[in-house]
């Protein structure tokens, strides 16, 4: 599903969103809004840059080919942030902050 897919269905819901886009801020920078945000509540991330297989940008692919996690949360103190990816099997994952 496109990201215009996910705001029609987010509004056919009447669910609020908002798109933030981050591309040009530092890991750190990006690190601190991905907390700041997820104090608002769950955040749905697009994930994806238009690569093959081959190791080459494919236009095709980047504005076809999306995938999507939901950062759920953060500690802190074991410097993780819970996902849920819906090609892990339903299963909570911890990436790490750094």
């Amino acid at each position: 599903m496109t990201p215009w897919g996910i705001k029609k269905i987010l509004r056919k819901h009447q669910l609020s969103f908002r798109v933030i886009k981050a591309k040009n801020l530092t890991s750190d920078e990006k690190l601190s809004l991905l907390k700041q945000e997820l104090t608002k509540g769950p955040l749905i991330l697009l994930v994806g840059n238009g690569i093959t297989k081959k190791k080459i940008f494919s236009w095709r692919k980047a504005l076809t080919h999306w995938h999507y996690v939901t950062l759920r949360g953060f500690s802190e103190k074991e410097q993780v942030f819970y996902v849920y990816d819906s090609n892990t099997q339903r299963k909570t994952e911890e990436y790490l902050m750094k």
